[in-house]
């Protein structure tokens, strides 16, 4: 595989992640808050559902990204994922602070996020911060 296929494999997963994590926080903002106490339907749980289908495709997705801009970078993959979120913050591709993308909170950065908000807790909004490259 050349450079320039690389480059265009990369760009293309770059392009999906924006939108995944915009499709997370369109969930977060249509969920009720959430009622123990209360039995609800699987109608009524479906947002919830989406909710969390859509909180894995972006980890995937970001995921995905990552891996096609090390091999692009790098000319490997790390061999574990705290290694390549690690690798990526160097990179400044992602922050600490962003959603908790450090491995050690990884998705516990955007449960809380979306605890918060179902809980009708006052929520601070965050998402993935990447820098915009020469290359894409």
């Amino acid at each position: 595989m050349t450079r320039k296929d690389q480059t265009a494999i990369c760009q293309f997963a770059r392009q999906k992640v924006p939108s995944a994590i915009a499709r997370v926080e369109a969930s977060v903002n249509r969920v009720k808050p959430y009622q123990v106490d209360k039995q609800d339907t699987p109608q009524e749980l479906e947002p919830y559902d989406a909710l969390s289908d859509r909180f894995v495709r972006a980890v995937e997705t970001s995921i995905k990204f990552f891996r096609s801009y090390e091999i692009l970078m790098f000319a490997e993959t790390s061999e574990t994922l705290r290694d390549q979120l690690n690798r990526m913050e160097k990179l400044n591709l992602i922050t600490e602070t962003s959603t908790g993308w450090r491995c050690e909170t990884l998705g516990i950065g955007l449960f809380t996020t979306i605890y918060q908000k179902i809980s009708n807790r006052s929520t601070k909004r965050s998402g993935a911060n990447f820098q915009t490259n020469s290359f894409l």
